[in-house]
C-alpha cells in the first residue's frame, strides 16, 4: 500500500477484511435529528469478512433494531443506506425519495436487496407497523470515485427523509489500498509502539531489536545510510511512514542530518543540526521509500542512533512528505521551497513570527495541522520557542528550550489557524529554521492542540494546566515518573496516544529519558539523550498505558518538563 494512492475506482475489486461486529453506530444516549434522543441499540456488522464486489454481503442490524413505523404506513417510514465520511453525523442526514444522492454521502442506496431496493421499504401491514428484517444485500457499484480515507457505511430508519429519533446503525470502514481494499474498522492514525532500537552505529552498546544495523561504525561525512524500517520492531511491513527518534552523538565537526524516503533526492532541509561533540535527539515522522527504507544523510562524521515508536498506515489521516524548507531567517543560505520567508533576519526577543504553511511544500490548502521541524540557531541568550495557531494567546508552554549559542531542533505537530498558518514566539533573539515533513488532512480524528503544560518538576515556575505534577523536584537517577495525561489539558479520558514535548533541564550527569506506556517494561531505547547541564527538548508520540498514564524513566538526576500538543483517539 502507498499513501500516494488517493482515490479508488468503483469497478475495482472490493476486499473486506473484518474485525467482527465492532465499530461505530448509535452508542449510548445522544441527541439525534430534531433533538430526539438517539437509540442505544448497538452497532451493525458486515459479513462475510472478505470478498469482491461480486460477493453477496449481509449488513446485519443489532438485536432489536427497527423503525417505529405506523400501522397505516402513513407517514412513510423507510430504511435508507449511506456511505459518509467518518466525521459526518448520520443522525443529521436527510434523504430524498428514491435512490437520490444524500448530502454528505456518495450514493444512496449503496446496497440493493436481492430483489428490490432497500430504500423506500415501507412498513408491513402489521399492527405495530415496525420495519424490520433487513434482507441480504449486494454491494452496489459506486459511481465516480471515493478517496482513500475513513467512512461510515450503514442504514437508517427515516420518516419524511429525516432520520427517525436518531435511529441509525453503521459499520466503520477504511479505504486503504491500491486496488480498493476496504477494511472494516477504523485504521489507527498511528500504531504507537514502545520504543525499539533499529540502528546504533556505536561499538560496545546493547544490540538493536534484531541485531541488524548494529555497531556499524561512525557514518562518514556526506554519506547516506539506508535503513530498513518496515517489518522490524513492530513496524508494519506495509507501513507508509514511521515515527522515529533520531540521535547524533560524538560528531567530529558541526553538521546536520536529513531523513528522507529512499529512492528520492536528498532534500534541502534537515531534521537535526549539531556542533562538534554535541549529543542531539529529534523526533522524525518519516515517509518510507524503496523497500520500506528511510535514508539518513549525514553532512559530518558522526554516530547515529535510531529508535522507532510508531507506524503509520497508508490509510491513516497523517500524510508524510519529503522534508521541505518553509522558513530560514539566516543570510547566505539556500532558498526556501518557494523563496518566501528567506533571509529575513534574526528574530528578536519577545517577537512573534507569522508563517504560512498550507499551500507550501506539499501541504494542501485544507490541512488542519502540519508536522514541522523547528530549529533555533545562533541564539543570543537563553530562551524558548512556542509554536501555536495565530489568533490565539501565546500558551504557557514551549516546543524548544535553549541556551545562548546553542543549536536545537525539535519536531512539532502544530494546529493550523483558519488561514493555514502558525505563529512562532521567540523569547530571546535567535535565528529560526522551519521545515515541513507531513500534514494532517481536514476531518482527521487526530486533534492538534495549542501546547499545554502537564508536568514541571522545577520550583518557582508557572503552574501546570491544573496545578498537578508541579514543583515536584528533580527526578532521581533510575526513577520512573508516572504522569497522568488522559483527562488533562484537552486530552480525552479515553485517548489512545498523545503528542508530547518532553524537556530535560539541569541534569547533573550524562543520561537519557525513555517515555513508555505505564504498565509495560522499560524499553531498551530512548527519547532524549543528554550531557550534564544540557537543556534538551524532544517531541514524543506516546501510547497511553494503565489509567491513561505515560511513564518517564530517567537514568540520571534531572528536572523534567512535559507539554501536550496533540491527541489520537481510541
Amino acid at each position: 500500500m502507498r499513501s500516494t494512492i488517493k482515490r479508488m475506482v468503483a469497478t475495482m475489486a472490493v476486499v473486506l477484511v473484518g474485525v467482527g461486529a465492532t465499530g461505530a453506530g448509535t452508542v449510548g444516549a445522544g441527541v439525534g435529528a430534531g433533538g430526539h434522543v438517539a437509540s442505544a441499540l448497538g452497532t451493525a456488522s458486515l459479513s462475510p469478512s472478505s470478498g469482491t464486489s461480486a460477493t453477496t454481503f449481509t449488513l446485519l442490524p443489532p438485536a432489536g433494531a427497527s423503525c417505529t413505523g405506523s400501522a397505516s404506513g402513513v407517514p412513510a417510514y423507510r430504511w435508507q443506506t449511506y456511505l459518509v465520511g467518518r466525521s459526518v453525523d448520520p443522525s443529521a442526514l436527510t434523504f430524498a425519495s428514491g435512490p437520490s444522492p444524500v448530502p454528505g454521502a456518495f450514493v444512496s442506496p449503496l446496497f440493493d436487496s436481492v430483489d428490490t431496493p432497500i430504500n423506500n421499504r415501507n412498513p408491513s401491514a402489521s399492527p405495530t407497523g415496525l420495519i424490520s428484517g433487513i434482507p441480504t444485500m449486494s454491494l452496489h457499484a459506486l459511481s465516480g470515485t471515493v478517496p482513500v480515507g475513513q467512512y461510515r457505511i450503514g442504514f437508517a430508519c427515516t420518516v419524511g427523509g429525516v432520520v427517525e429519533h436518531g435511529n441509525y446503525w453503521d459499520v466503520p470502514i477504511t479505504v486503504v489500498a491500491t486496488d480498493t481494499a476496504w477494511v472494516t474498522g477504523w485504521a489507527p492514525e498511528v500504531a504507537v509502539i514502545a520504543p525499539v532500537r533499529l540502528l546504533d552505529s556505536r561499538v560496545g552498546v546493547p544490540s538493536t531489536v534484531d541485531g541488524r544495523f548494529w555497531q556499524v561504525g561512525a557514518r562518514a561525512a556526506g554519506s547516506v545510510t539506508e535503513l530498513v524500517v518496515a517489518g522490524r520492531g513492530g513496524v508494519a511491513v506495509d507501513a507508509a511512514a514511521v515515527v522515529l527518534n533520531v540521535t547524533v552523538t560524538e560528531p567530529q565537526t558541526p553538521g546536520f542530518v536529513t531523513v528522507f524516503p529512499c529512492g528520492s533526492a536528498v532534500p534541502t532541509a534537515s531534521n537535526l543540526n549539531f556542533v562538534a561533540g554535541q549529543t542531539v535527539p529529534n523526533a522524525v515522522i518519516a515517509k518510507l521509500g524503496t523497500n520500506g527504507k528511510v535514508c539518513l544523510y549525514t553532512s559530518a562524521v558522526t554516530h547515529l542512533i535510531v529508535d522507532a515508536n510508531g507506524s503509520i498506515g497508508a490509510g491513516a489521516s497523517l500524510d508524510p512528505l519529503s522534508p521541505a524548507r518553509l522558513l530560514d531567517s539566516r543570510s547566505g543560505v539556500p532558498a526556501t521551497v518557494d523563496g518566501q520567508l528567506w533571509q529575513i533576519g534574526l528574530r528578536s526577543g519577545g517577537s512573534v513570527t507569522s508563517l504560512r504553511v498550507a499551500g507550501r511544500g506539499g501541504v494542501p490548502s485544507g490541512a488542519s495541522a502540519a508536522v514541522l521541524n523547528v530549529t533555533v540557531t545562533e541564539a543570543q541568550a537563553p530562551g524558548f520557542v512556542t509554536v501555536f495557531p495565530c489568533g490565539s494567546a501565546v500558551p504557557t508552554a514551549s516546543n524548544l528550550n535553549f541556551v545562548a549559542g546553542q543549536t536545537v531542533p525539535n519536531a512539532v505537530i502544530a494546529a493550523l489557524d483558519s488561514h493555514g498558518g502558525i505563529c512562532v514566539y521567540t523569547s530571546a533573539s535567535t535565528q529560526l529554521v522551519v521545515d515541513v515533513n507531513g500534514y494532517v488532512p481536514s476531518g482527521s480524528s487526530f486533534t492538534a492542540i495549542a501546547p499545554v503544560r502537564l508536568l514541571d518538576s522545577r520550583v518557582g515556575v508557572p503552574s501546570t494546566v491544573d496545578g498537578r505534577f508541579w514543583q515536584v523536584g528533580a527526578r532521581a537517577a533510575g526513577s520512573v515518573t508516572e504522569l497522568v495525561v488522559a483527562g488533562r489539558g484537552g486530552v480525552a479520558v479515553d485517548a489512545a496516544a498523545v503528542v508530547l514535548n518532553v524537556t530535560v533541564t539541569e541534569p547533573q550527569t550524562p543520561g537519557f529519558v525513555t517515555v513508555f506506556p505505564c504498565g509495560s517494561a522499560v524499553p531498551t531505547a530512548s527519547n532524549l539523550n543528554f550531557v550534564a547541564g544540557q537543556t534538551v527538548p524532544n517531541a514524543v508520540i506516546a501510547k497511553l498505558g494503565t489509567n491513561g498514564k505515560v511513564c518517564l524513566y530517567t537514568s540520571a538526576v534531572t528536572h523534567l518538563i512535559v507539554d501536550v500538543n496533540g491527541v489520537f483517539p481510541t
